[in-house]
């Protein structure tokens, strides 16, 4: 199964360092052209579903690309949201960085019943699971966030995530990879 993978756009919330979780987020006037941008890049390509995170600012990423691509089932799944913030959502991320010093970055829950950064990558193994059931020769588009692409990355490149940070994708890139068998975990 072929997989090509997008961030989001940028949004304002991404420029303003602020925790977004599953708030909606607001796509800059980049993050709007970055979609775009992949639309295009995208146009006229083969896949057999696009699969996309519930949260607007995947959504609203997703309106051109559906737009250049319409005839291409489209669904969403919340096992792409990303990382649960708690009561942390729209706080500044800065008030995370005690937990880069303490390192249990990926570990760390946030609290109000947020999520850690492993939570987030534990459930990606159900949704490419699912995909590799659904489609074993098939070719899927993804958009989702920075936290569920890290994990699936981690994943098929069997790398750590702490590995994957060195070389993240920036808001509207694209990633492809292929996934041959379901991830045991």
């Amino acid at each position: 199964m072929r997989l090509t993978i997008i961030r989001h756009g940028e949004t304002r919330e991404n420029v303003q360092k602020t925790i977004q979780g599953h708030l909606p987020g607001h796509l800059t006037d980049k993050g709007k052209q970055q979609a775009q941008d992949a639309a295009d890049e995208l146009r006229g390509r083969s896949f057999d579903a696009i699969y996309c995170s519930d949260i607007r600012r995947c959504l609203d990423t997703a309106k051109p690309i559906r737009a250049a691509l319409p005839n291409i089932p489209f669904h969403t799944d919340v096992l792409l949201r990303e990382r649960n913030g708690g009561s942390l959502e729209g706080q500044p991320l800065a008030l995370l960085d005690v937990h880069k010093e303490q390192g249990d970055w990926y570990s760390f829950r946030l609290p109000g019943g947020g999520e850690s950064w492993d939570d987030v990558r534990a459930r990606q193994v159900p949704f490419l699971n699912k995909l590799i059931e659904s489609y074993p020769d098939g070719s899927i588009l993804i958009i989702t966030h920075r936290g569920p692409l890290r994990g699936i990355r981690s994943l098929l490149e069997n790398k750590s995530q702490e590995e994957i940070d060195k070389d993240v994708l920036q808001n509207g890139q694209i990633w492809e990879e292929t996934m041959t068998s379901p991830i045991y975990e």
